[in-house]
Formats: structure tokens, C-alpha cells, sequence
């Protein structure tokens, strides 16, 4: 019976490569991302040792009494080393975006993502990149340029798509872009907060003076921020974006 899984050494052996591959091509190298690198050189070597190990053995040996015991030490070494990535990766990427250095933080998220899929902290630390790349194009009142990027986030990242959906149901309430967001997530048409924030914006039209449409516009207000609330609970109860 074999010690070793081959199919998941051989992804190791492909995912340590990348890394490898990936850090490398970064000019200036922290001495975390040096660590990693000397990680990923060493993973490549004990997975190289594991596969060496359990081929070479039963044709060096004079009676086929390969030691077990060597070849599952080998893979354990190399799944030790495979976890001391990982983590190294997460640690370096979390420091990273402390720094205000985002597209580093981004690389190793998605790379350390490719090794850990189901990694929940590794994904809030990605959306809050691009939560912070969208929020930079809804300041600029780029709405449309914002929404995009969270798009294109929910669709190819595992990213947390209920909060970047959230941010973009909210855009057009900032955007007061009411029909936009109905068309958007037709829903909203059946929330009540919706309904008087839609009148409070025709009432604004018809203010006829200053002090009126200044009125009218603090209900309009009160009203948007409900209606963000709403959302917020529309989005909670959406089984569609987990």
C-alpha cells in the first residue's frame, strides 16, 4: 500500500513551483519574502526526496524490504514544509497590506488561495482589497468603474461575494440612482424603505425654495440610510452569495 498520495504530491510539487516562480520575479525581496522562497526551494527538494525515495528504493535493494518508515518521514517532512509556506504566506500578506502595499498583498493572497481554497481569513483579507479598490472609484463617483471591479472580484476570487455585493447595492443609493438599483436586484421594488426613499426623491424635485428643498432633502437622506439598512438584511438573507 502506498505511503505516499502522489496526486496531492504532485499538486505540492506544482503549487511550491508557482510560488517559487512568483516571489522571484519580485525585484526588491523582504527578508519574509526571502524566507519564503528559501520555503519553497526546500519544499521542492523533500517533495523531490519523497518521490526519490519511494522509486528508487524497491530496485536498489537487493530484497524488496523498502523502509516504510523512511518514505512516510520523507512525506511527512514535505507536508510539515507545505504547512510552513502557507503560513509564511498569510503572515507576509497580512503585513503587507498593513503597509499600504496592496497589489503585494494581492499576489500572495491569490497565490496562498490557489494552496488553501477554503482559507476564510486569506478571503477577507482579498475582499478588503478590493473593497478598497472600489471604494477609490465611488469617491471619484466612478460608479460604474467600482462596481466592475467587485464584479469581476465575485466572479473570479473567493472573495466574501455577500460583502462585495452589498457595497454595490450600496453604491447606487450614494449614486441616488434609485432605478439603477432596481434594476439591479429587482427585490428592492418590494422593500418598504425603498418605496418612501422613491418618494422622498420625487418630493425633492418639487421643492419650489431653498428652505423647502432643504427639508425635503434631510427626509431623502434619512430615508437613503434606511434603505441601506434594508439591504444589508436583504443581502444577510441571500442564499445565492454565500
Amino acid at each position: 500500500m502506498p505511503v505516499v498520495d502522489w496526486n496531492l504530491l504532485q499538486r505540492i510539487t506544482a503549487d511550491s513551483l508557482r510560488i517559487y516562480e512568483t516571489i522571484h520575479r519580485v525585484q526588491k525581496m523582504s527578508e519574509e519574502t526571502e524566507r519564503i522562497l528559501r520555503l519553497s526551494e526546500d519544499l521542492l527538494r523533500r517533495a523531490a526526496l519523497a518521490y526519490l525515495t519511494e522509486n528508487a528504493l524497491p530496485e536498489a535493494a537487493p530484497n524488496p524490504t523498502a523502509p516504510v518508515e523512511a518514505v512516510a518521514d520523507a512525506w511527512v517532512q514535505v507536508q510539515q514544509a507545505y504547512a510552513d509556506l502557507k503560513a509564511a504566506l498569510r503572515s507576509l500578506a497580512r503585513a503587507k497590506q498593513k503597509a499600504g502595499q496592496w497589489e503585494e498583498s494581492r499576489t500572495l493572497l491569490l497565490a496562498l488561495l490557489h494552496l488553501e481554497p477554503e482559507d476564510a481569513d486569506a478571503a477577507a483579507l482579498l475582499t478588503e482589497i478590493y473593497l478598497r479598490d472600489a471604494e477609490a472609484k465611488f469617491s471619484e463617483k466612478k460608479w460604474d468603474e467600482g462596481r466592475a471591479i467587485l464584479q469581476q472580484a465575485m466572479r473570479s476570487h473567493p472573495v466574501d461575494k455577500k460583502r462585495c455585493r452589498l457595497e454595490i447595492l450600496r453604491s447606487f443609493v450614494r449614486a441616488q440612482d434609485l432605478d439603477g438599483l432596481a434594476s439591479y436586484e429587482p427585490r428592492v421594488k418590494k422593500l418598504a424603505d425603498f418605496q418612501n426613499a422613491k418618494f422622498w426623491m420625487s418630493e425633492c424635485t418639487k421643492g419650489e425654495n431653498i428652505p423647502i428643498f432643504q427639508i425635503l432633502y434631510a427626509h431623502l437622506e434619512r430615508a437613503m440610510q434606511s434603505l441601506e439598512s434594508a439591504l444589508s438584511d436583504l443581502v444577510k438573507e441571500d442564499k445565492a452569495a454565500p
